[in-house]
């Protein structure tokens, strides 16, 4: 079972390693804040047009 290629090969280093255990939770924390910030500008946006209130109001 020890066959399979490993996620990262010391041999070969890669330019981009991103997708390690820690490069993928900091891809995902990155992902989540974009979608934050897309969700904060959407609701100012409509509470600006006056379709929503924000949220607490």
């Amino acid at each position: 079972m020890h066959d399979l290629k490993p996620d990262g090969p010391p041999s070969r280093p890669q330019p981009r390693a991103r997708f390690g255990p820690t490069g993928r939770s900091l891809q995902l924390l990155v992902w989540l804040a974009g979608l934050l910030v897309l969700v904060l500008m959407l609701q100012q946006w409509l509470s600006g047009v006056g379709i929503v209130r924000p949220f607490g109001a």
